[in-house]
């Protein structure tokens, strides 16, 4: 039975890391405000198709003889024809709800990756390592706070004070 390395987190830290992510007002605000008009979209689409389809039924002169078979096949390739553009619309609406998911998802998760590693640097002594996060990246307010505690420590470092930050100790 093989057992995670001594650094790495466990399962429970890493759910809880999520749940905590899906709390932040960005995921509770934008992302769904994006998906509710991406959906707005789509029905507007398939109300467009619909009536289209029913247009058309309606345009078609019908024959002179009463055959009833005209009429079925009609309504059966117009049906047919609708089904597969909504299929094709409902693909595409998925796809764009994955996208917009993917993208946002990646401007939450990302900034993560650049604060293992100043905390990293910061443990290995390195307190000239920053946090550079893109613009409008999720989490800035504690980006700028991590660098600013490693000015604090550096600064603490170059006065050889070793409590990190001269609070008196007892």
């Amino acid at each position: 039975m093989s057992t995670a390395p001594a650094g790495s987190p466990s399962i429970l830290n890493t759910r809880r890391r999520m749940i905590n992510t899906f709390k932040l007002p960005e995921f509770q605000f934008r992302l769904p405000v994006v998906i509710m008009v991406m959906s707005v979209l789509f029905a507007s689409l398939c109300a467009g198709l619909g009536h289209h389809t029913y247009t058309s039924l309606l345009e078609i002169e019908p024959p002179t003889t009463a055959d009833s078979s005209f009429y079925a096949n009609l309504i059966d390739d117009q049906m047919s024809s609708a089904l597969g553009a909504m299929a094709v619309l409902a693909l595409l609406y998925s796809m764009a709800v994955m996208a917009v998911w993917l993208w946002h998802s990646r401007r939450v998760m990302g900034p993560e990756v650049a604060f293992r590693r100043h905390i990293e640097a910061l443990k290995n002594g390195d307190y000239s390592a920053r946090v550079a996060l893109r613009p409008g990246d999720a989490f800035m307010g504690l980006a700028n706070d991590l660098n600013e505690l490693a000015e604090v420590l550096a600064s603490d470092e170059k006065a050889g004070d070793p409590t990190g930050g001269g609070a008196p100790q007892g």
